[in-house]
């Protein structure tokens, strides 16, 4: 079962930026919001955990994270046939907001499919209800979480600083900074609650 928070999405900000807005954040709008979508089920569910319920903190991602009813409210937001079939409706129509926003769902979904081992996603629901567990994690230790961790840590301070200085406008740059400051609220988490977990 998971031992630590399961979101990390400034990079899948940082990645769907530079990957479809081709380094320039364009059009950052809907880019910025298919990369947080994905994820937000599961700070839903923290919210409810911990904000309404009280759940400890170490058996919110021990336990309820993988509670059959969150995971299918978390698995349904990373289909990829789901966000295909947005993106075809969105290309059908025309819309220029939803395809990026889609193809930027797409991306988050299919980095997470290769960097999810214990906590991994039902990347093709509804068709089938299988999981990838990847060799690779990318916070757990045990399958090379602490190498993967550096890895991206370098990618938002080294993202993130580029649309700092190149940024075609105030609000890319804005953003960039809301990225490194987003990181590093979240190895604050991250460390407190390896700490309360070292204490349990």
């Amino acid at each position: 079962m998971a031992d630590a928070p399961g979101v990390n999405t400034p990079a899948h900000v940082v990645l769907n930026l530079l990957v479809i807005g081709r380094g320039r954040g364009q059009p950052w709008v809907p880019i910025l919001a298919g990369a947080l979508i994905p994820d937000l089920p599961i700070l839903v569910m923290y919210a409810v955990e911990r904000g309404l319920l009280g759940t400890a903190e170490t058996l919110i991602w021990q336990d309820r994270y993988f509670a059959s009813g969150w995971q299918l409210f978390i698995d349904a937001f990373n289909s990829l046939p789901l966000i295909a079939l947005g993106w075809l409706l969105a290309y059908w129509h025309g819309s220029r907001f939803l395809q990026p926003l889609f193809l930027s769902m797409g991306l988050h979904a299919g980095a997470d499919f290769l960097v999810h081992n214990e906590d991994a996603h039902r990347h093709f629901l509804p068709i089938t209800g299988w999981r990838f567990s990847s060799p690779v994690s990318y916070w757990d230790p045990r399958h090379f979480g602490q190498v993967f961790l550096g890895a991206e840590m370098l990618l938002i301070v080294l993202s993130s600083g580029h649309f700092i200085r190149r940024g075609q406008d105030r609000a890319v740059r804005f953003l960039g900074s809301g990225i490194l400051a987003a990181t590093a609220l979240f190895i604050a988490f991250a460390l407190v609650f390896w700490r309360r977990l070292g204490e349990g």
